[in-house]
């Protein structure tokens, strides 16, 4: 991310006054000794904003039409093995389904994973109809309990890229994306030599999420936490525009009045990347 484009989520930032405090909640009517009527119940506990939905509320096995649809497992294993015959045969992007098609290969998936339990090619299969009906968050909660499954599988490999996908396309909570692709990363057993071309793309997923989680933090205002946010990003990620993020990270320590930090990420940046033309600039856009 360019400063010009940080300089924008700043505006403002260096010297908002704090919010009030909330005011105190107002007291029940008296019950003349001293006490208040019962207050009503506090709701249930919400979820987490970045959890993903549990794979069986997605599942909904329950609203699954009586008797299951016969030979769904049958059909699922056919629809699995035109796709090794498609990629086999060289054609990475098969051609579009019919929709009634992707109905049936959905509902299939759907029946066998509710009668046989989570199974990767069909979690994996009913993620991919999911996804392509734009229910990010449901895919994702099945792509992840693919990977978690049984790591060792091909179709992991898939599930965790379309995992980080179907994250990052929401555009919501980018740090809890950049912790699922280092965590899928580990458990596909990145950096022993295994899923090369997955590991290079969860890492290059995790270095934006990364950058992201950073530039939300300026966003909100908090300029310290921010310049700790892309200093890591430039640690973990020094050749995903490095020097961009160490840069990002002595301005906004600038900004939030620790001159030293920002000299120093200055200095650091200037030894790392003595090509930059960041290190020639000042810390004042």
């Amino acid at each position: 991310m360019r400063w010009l484009a940080l300089a924008s989520l700043l505006s403002g930032c260096g010297s908002a006054a704090p919010a009030p405090a909330s005011a105190p909640p107002a007291a029940g009517p008296s019950t003349g000794a001293g006490q208040t009527e019962a207050q009503a119940a506090p709701p249930p506990e919400a979820p987490a904003p970045c959890a993903l939905p549990d794979p069986a509320a997605v599942l909904a096995c329950d609203a699954l039409p009586a008797p299951a649809p016969p030979g769904a497992r049958a059909e699922l294993e056919a629809a699995v093995a035109a796709l090794d015959t498609r990629v086999g045969a060289g054609r990475r992007r098969a051609p579009e389904e019919p929709e009634a098609g992707r109905a049936r290969l959905a509902l299939a998936a759907r029946t066998v994973l509710c009668a046989e339990g989570m199974e990767p090619v069909a979690g994996y299969h009913l993620g991919r109809a999911l996804r392509d009906e734009g229910r990010l968050p449901e895919a994702a909660s099945l792509f992840d309990a693919v990977v978690r499954l049984d790591p060792r599988t091909e179709v992991a490999s898939f599930a965790a890229m379309l995992a980080v996908d179907a994250r990052a396309s929401s555009g919501r909570c980018p740090g809890a994306l950049r912790d699922a692709a280092v965590e899928y990363a580990s458990l596909l057993g990145c950096g022993t030599g295994a899923a090369t071309d997955t590991c290079e793309a969860l890492e290059r997923a995790g270095c934006a999420a990364e950058r992201a989680a950073a530039e939300a933090l300026a966003r909100e205002g908090d300029l310290a936490g921010g310049s700790r946010a892309f200093e890591q990003a430039a640690g973990r990620c020094p050749g995903d525009h490095g020097d961009e993020a160490l840069y990002n990270a002595a301005v906004l320590a600038a900004r939030a009045a620790d001159r030293a930090r920002a000299d120093a990420l200055l200095a650091e940046l200037r030894r790392l990347y003595p090509q930059s033309p960041l290190g020639a600039r000042g810390l004042d856009p």
